[in-house]
């Protein structure tokens, strides 16, 4: 794009007024068809994109390779330091690059400061046609080594707020482009709408992630139910395995009835309709079970309506806990008072025996 925009500059100063004209308005239009073809191909990308941390180095290859430019860097602030650091690059396969780019990578930018510091002090998009002549270029001459010349960069922000900055390098002194530079300022905010979607995903993942191992480390039996799909399990965790006998894998998907025989499912589905017509929560403080795993057990069932934001019954949530130790000791409890009880009285007696004697 910026070859030929080159190539065009240098055609219209050897031209006639009319032929000056045509050639301005041919120019215009691919520059315009380049800025559109670039925010299309990164749009495009961003829908299917895959984590941040593989996808910023894409978007940078996309934007090099498209525009005909050499290298492109990711920035990100630290907020505490009130800095940026290096985040991820892409380059070109050239050996004159390695070492502008092992430099890049270890810099780190006030507000202000350099290409990157700039465009985040200012939250706008700059541009540099040549950065061998730009005193606030902090990696002018080693920029010059590798035979870099144009830059520019433009924020990457979410509701005007900056959370990266993109910069980008070519061999060739580059004159300003402002429609490119408010192209990329728009760009810019789509990829970090990007951004935010993917770490909110994250976010969701990390805590969805937890709730897992919470349940599947708590001792008790959870399950849930979706009331609006015919009642089949949506949660199964590891200690309804245990108790139970059955995987969640064989489970979840699926209601009592296509995994239980009649005699043990009916009694389970008349609860589940009665909670669904009623909205009433069941405790069952002892429930006898024989587990097929455990043995005999004896089973506290609590099971609760779960409503959604509309009102609706959604969930039946069922939270069971084995006291069968718990009945044990409280047996042997019983037994043992009975039993000293017993010998309390037989001494009582023993001595009103001994005192008539």
């Amino acid at each position: 794009f910026f070859a030929a925009s080159s190539w065009g500059m240098a055609n219209l100063l050897n031209s006639t007024e009319e032929e000056r004209a045509k050639m301005e308005s041919e120019l215009s239009k691919q520059q315009t068809e380049v800025r559109n073809g670039l925010a299309d191909a990164i749009n495009g990308y961003l829908v299917s994109a895959p984590e941040t941390k593989n996808a910023i180095p894409q978007i940078l290859s996309i934007a090099c390779k498209f525009l005909g430019w050499k290298y492109g860097a990711f920035w990100v602030p630290d907020k505490e330091k009130q800095e940026l650091r290096f985040e991820s690059d892409w380059s070109e396969s050239d050996m004159k690059m390695s070492e502008f780019v092992e430099t890049t990578r270890k810099k780190v930018f006030a507000p202000g400061s350099g290409l990157p510091g700039k465009v985040w002090q200012t939250n706008q998009a700059h541009w540099i046609t040549d950065m061998a002549l730009d005193q606030s270029c902090s990696r002018a001459t080693i920029g010059a080594k590798a035979g870099l010349h144009g830059a520019f960069g433009f924020p990457v922000s979410v509701n005007g707020v900056i959370i990266g900055v993109i910069e980008v390098f070519n061999s060739e002194i580059e004159k300003r482009d402002p429609n490119l530079l408010e192209s990329t300022q728009t760009i810019g905010m789509h990829i970090g709408a990007f951004i935010q979607r993917k770490e909110a995903e994250n976010k969701i993942r990390e805590s969805e992630q937890f709730l897992k191992i919470v349940l599947n480390t708590i001792p008790m039996l959870i399950t849930c139910k979706d009331v609006e799909n015919d009642f089949r399990f949506t949660l199964w965790n590891r200690t309804s395995e245990e108790i139970l006998g059955l995987k969640a894998k064989d489970v979840i998907g699926k209601n009592v009835m296509e995994f239980l025989p009649p005699e043990k499912s009916a009694p389970d589905h008349e609860m589940e309709l009665r909670i669904a017509n009623t909205g009433e929560e069941i405790d069952l403080p002892e429930v006898p079970f024989a587990s097929p795993t455990l043995g005999d057990l004896i089973l506290r069932r609590h099971r609760i309506p779960v409503w959604n934001t509309q009102g609706n019954l959604k969930y039946i949530l069922e939270v069971a806990e084995n006291i069968t130790s718990r009945k044990h000791a409280e047996e042997e409890l019983k037994k043992s008072q009975t039993v000293v009880l017993h010998s309390t009285k037989m001494a009582t007696l023993g001595e009103m025996a001994s005192g008539i004697a």
